[in-house]
């Protein structure tokens, strides 16, 4: 800051002396001068306006180097842990508000034409989506969220089945995603079978139905904030509880278990798929673990049986060794 007020000043003192010089060489000073002195002040005069335009220069770099300094490591790790004192907080809120826009009960014991197994399939394929075009995990546990709520207000038919769950996991990721799969490339994947009017009118139809409201606490969320709160432990263990946690999207209605159970039972599983000796079951009694191991073990069955192995696209050996090794 105080080299840029040196700068102009000198600036100034340049600019004065150039005024001076301009004034000497006025027709009547002219006139009284000798050619030598008049080239000597012409000559002084160019050098003295090419010291302006460099100190100019030299100005406007310190100004811009003031205003996009760098800020140093130290200051960054302390911005970057601010968010951590207020950890509980969060926590304490999310699980006020974990029942919040959850189906209310399993939306297939209303449903008369498709049931879970039709579900696993059609969440394999959208699972297989979400890996093409990358998008944010958080994308297909609000697509399930979405998919499950509105059945609970519509009878769906197997032929609407594909196109509810393609609309579910469009509305799921324009909420949650940078860059959204196109409206032409959903017809796409979908071959043809249904128009951009389709898949628009059905958007209309959930949106309607679900009064515009996506807010909702994930299994995820839940995963990810208590993972924090453990400063963060091995990344294998993180793995794997994702890996556990997306296969319960396969299950209709994880409302029944709530979001911070579901997540401390994925953590346990994942330690259970990693072959580690001491497997912490967090809060978890024994009713639960009896009940979610139960269904995961339906579910994992269901993936083998139907082949649907769109986690391996993301999980690779880990998916493997979940399927050969912890259900056998």
């Amino acid at each position: 800051m105080k080299s840029s007020i040196n700068l102009n000043s000198n600036l100034s003192i340049i600019t004065k002396t150039m005024e001076r010089i301009d004034r000497s060489l006025s027709t009547k000073v002219l006139q009284s001068l000798s050619a030598n002195q008049i080239a000597n002040l012409k000559a002084m005069n160019a050098k003295l306006k090419q010291k302006a335009l460099v100190g100019q220069n030299d100005a406007n770099k310190e100004n811009m180097h003031q205003q996009f300094v760098r800020e140093p490591k130290e200051h960054k790790a302390i911005r970057r842990q601010g968010h951590e004192p207020y950890l509980p907080s969060i926590l304490k809120h999310l699980r006020l508000t974990a029942t919040r826009n959850t189906a209310r009960s399993d939306p297939f014991d209303s449903q008369s034409e498709i049931n879970r197994r039709m579900r696993g399939i059609l969440f394999n394929w959208l699972l297989e989506i979400q890996f093409k075009f990358e998008l944010k995990s958080r994308t297909i546990f609000l697509a399930a969220n979405i998919f499950d709520r509105f059945l609970e207000h519509e009878q769906v038919g197997r032929d609407q089945l594909q196109l509810i769950g393609i609309t579910c996991f469009w509305i799921a990721s324009k909420y949650e995603d940078i860059y959204p799969p196109e409206l032409k490339e959903l017809v796409h994947l979908c071959d043809q079978l249904y128009t951009s009017d389709d898949i628009i009118n059905c958007e209309t139809a959930v949106l309607a139905h679900l009064n515009f409201d996506f807010v909702f606490v994930s299994m995820l969320d839940a995963a990810e904030l208590t993972f924090k709160l453990r400063g963060g432990e091995d990344k294998r263990i993180d793995e794997a509880t994702r890996l556990v946690l997306h296969i319960f999207v396969f299950h209709s209605c994880t409302s029944s278990f709530g979001a911070f159970a579901v997540a401390e039972f994925a953590r346990y599983m994942g330690m259970r798929i990693l072959g580690m000796s001491q497997c912490d079951r967090g809060q978890l009694s024994d009713e639960q673990m009896e009940s979610m191991e139960s269904e995961f073990g339906v579910l994992v069955e269901a993936m083998k049986k139907d082949q649907l192995v769109a986690l391996e696209l993301k999980f690779k050996s880990l998916f493997f060794k979940l399927l050969y090794s912890a259900f056998n």
